[in-house]
């Protein structure tokens, strides 16, 4: 493992509006073609935070060097993947590589550490006072994933169990959540949510903001996967939230948090997507 630090000089009024006790915490892969854009936006959030930290895996094009030369504080993480990793979990290598980030952010021990990949644009320039303030353990914010339907989707989940009236309200909700209950469903899906917050039972590490007390509980981790009993084939930041649940914490969403997802291109190869997408 590779860990480079860099803490250059930056601009000024940035530097001074630094949000200290907030760390990012962002996974890449190949992101060479964004990775600038995603730079510049973190760079005019109001308050940035104090550091980025990026752990990069597998990378065969300049995301590397994009980051070791972002005049910005960060650090950078770097692993080389085996391709048995994935031999029994397709999920394994970005397990793997979230925990380098959560264990390393353990080390600095800030207040909140909000997980943002490098393919997620906030739309709020203050998106880390709204998750900050709800003084809440986990709090993921909302964007829209493509799922195997090549549907998009938020990327947080209800349970079926989950009273209606604390879902987002959509037409025939009630026979909805009635059939998926039949049917053996455990979670529902929605394309659309208010602008409130939600108490979900599934977030994605996309957008996730951790309060000290989650990320100093060493009982919660997203690698090794497998503590979850009773479901197959589940990412590794749903497994982490369902961890969580069963540890006693809740998990919650801000519908008022907005985010931008790209479209992932070819070029980025995640084993968990089984359709060839491209940006359009």
């Amino acid at each position: 493992m590779l860990i480079i630090n860099c803490a250059c000089n930056i601009i000024a009024d940035v530097a001074a509006n630094l949000k200290k006790n907030v760390v990012f915490l962002t996974s890449t892969q190949d992101s060479a073609k964004h990775l600038r854009d995603w730079q510049i936006t973190v760079e005019r959030l109001n308050p940035p935070p104090g550091k980025v930290i990026f752990c990069e895996n597998d990378s065969e094009d300049e995301t590397q060097n994009l980051i070791k030369s972002w005049a910005y504080p960060h650090e950078l993480l770097s692993f080389k993947s085996k391709p048995e990793d994935l031999k029994d979990d397709i999920y394994s290598v970005i397990a793997k590589n979230r925990q380098m980030l959560l264990e390393r952010v353990r080390e600095i021990n800030p207040d909140f550490a909000i997980f943002l990949d490098d393919d997620v644009f906030p739309e709020n320039l203050d998106i880390i006072e709204k998750l900050t303030t709800h003084n809440l353990d986990l709090v993921g914010g909302m964007y829209l994933r493509l799922f195997k339907d090549d549907t998009p989707y938020i990327a947080s989940q209800w349970g079926t169990d989950t009273p209606i009236a604390e879902m987002p309200q959509l037409p025939n909700l009630a026979v909805r959540v009635a059939d998926a209950r039949k049917r053996g469903v455990p979670f529902l899906m929605f394309a659309r949510c208010e602008r409130k917050l939600y108490k979900v039972t599934i977030t994605s590490a996309g957008c996730l903001c951790l309060s000290r007390k989650a990320l100093k509980d060493k009982r919660l981790n997203f690698y090794p996967k497998g503590k979850v009993k009773g479901y197959k084939a589940l990412s590794e930041d749903f497994e982490f939230c369902l961890l969580a649940r069963e540890l006693g914490y809740e998990v919650y969403l801000d519908g008022d948090v907005r985010l931008l997802h790209l479209k992932p291109g070819i070029e980025k190869r995640r084993p968990w997507i089984t359709v060839t997408y491209r940006f359009r």
